[in-house]
């Protein structure tokens, strides 16, 4: 398994990285805690600040990294700590909006793909804020393809680092929202050592070649690709039959 150096001393109850969903993980209070988090990073739309909103145009999504702090960051940090059977750090997130706004000449879209840049991380958390429409995670679990529909609220935890995820290909249509915060963890020595060279191309282009070759990412990407394709000719040809 690709990234087997960094796989999580223990899963939970579980014996392996097995992904799941949580239910009622954060209280009213601490909810409301995020969106005041999240509301303080689009106050910063436009201005030099780390924790600006940024676009990915390709992608039609925007990304703000929030400010955890206190009590909210010790439960979180905690939780992943217990989980993962070591003490790890929450060493990035993201408030992610994938929106036509955000680019009206691009579909929103999550292609296949290991994280790559947090490659060195135990796990992963996507919370499901607001969304209008069911747009499923995907995720390959030992080679089986396993889809997780989630509701608002719910926590899906796997291991990002060590399994290909996508969102399930789909064509969202002006006014089609969905938000979504993730958060990933490491030890704080790997992200010390490895957070900074994880990003030069030269190694991004490495771990792609490990992807192509080590996994069925090739595969999937091929699949997704085909399949975005036909629902976006079925999608212009509906709009022109309108």
């Amino acid at each position: 398994m690709i990234n087997e150096a960094y796989k999580p001393k223990k899963w939970g109850q579980y014996n392996d990285v097995v992904p799941h969903v949580i239910k009622g993980f954060f209280t009213k209070e601490e909810l409301d805690e995020v969106y005041e988090l999240i509301n303080y990073g689009k106050s910063l739309e436009g201005k030099d600040d780390f924790h600006a909103p940024l676009v990915l145009p390709k992608m039609a999504r925007q990304q703000i990294e929030l400010k955890f702090a206190g009590k909210l960051l010790e439960k979180i940090e905690k939780f992943a700590s217990d989980f993962v059977g070591e003490e790890v750090k929450m060493t990035h997130n993201s408030y992610l909006s994938y929106n036509k706004k955000h680019n009206p000449d691009a579909d929103p879209k999550l292609p296949p793909h290991f994280d790559s840049d947090n490659y060195f991380t135990k796990l992963t958390m996507d919370y499901q804020l607001e969304a209008n429409v069911d747009w499923p995670v995907v995720i390959d679990v030992n080679g089986e393809v396993k889809s997780f529909s989630l509701e608002y609220g719910d926590l899906l935890v796997f291991w990002g680092a060590g399994a290909i995820h996508w969102r399930e290909p789909m064509i969202l249509d002006n006014g089609d929202n969905c938000e979504v915060l993730t958060m990933h963890f490491a030890t704080w020595k790997d992200f010390e050592e490895l957070n900074l060279p994880a990003r030069e191309p030269e190694a991004r282009e490495l771990r792609m070649k490990e992807w192509k070759e080590k996994s069925k990412y090739s595969e999937y990407q091929h699949n997704y690709d085909a399949k975005m394709v036909e629902l976006k000719d079925a999608y212009i040809r509906k709009q022109n039959n309108a």
